[in-house]
């Protein structure tokens, strides 16, 4: 039989205090790995939004076009901006792993 005093645990997961977090910066592969990892999720993460919002204009910019202009033209125009919006993000996004 084992006596457990308050604090301690029988073993299992336990996460890592403040001190542990120091012990992980001293190692400054496991601190790039970490700080890659976050970068490149706080760079992907509005990746929806942005995509969404495209959307929303490319919709927008052809009913406002095809109100205006004959149908075949209005799309031809909002396909081109669709395109051109769809460039910028994918260059965008693909300079990430060069400035990481």
């Amino acid at each position: 039989m084992t006596d457990i005093t308050a604090g301690q645990t029988a073993g299992g997961f336990r996460l890592p205090g403040i001190g542990s977090l120091g012990d992980l910066a001293k190692r400054g592969d496991l601190a790039l790995a970490v700080g890659v990892l976050t970068i490149l999720m706080v760079l992907i993460l509005p990746l929806p939004a942005i995509l969404l919002l495209d959307f929303y204009l490319v919709r927008f910019a052809f009913g406002l076009l095809t109100a205006i202009l004959p149908t075949a033209l209005g799309a031809y125009l909002a396909f081109n901006y669709a395109a051109t919006l769809a460039l910028l993000l994918a260059l965008t996004y693909a300079a990430i792993p060069i400035f990481v």
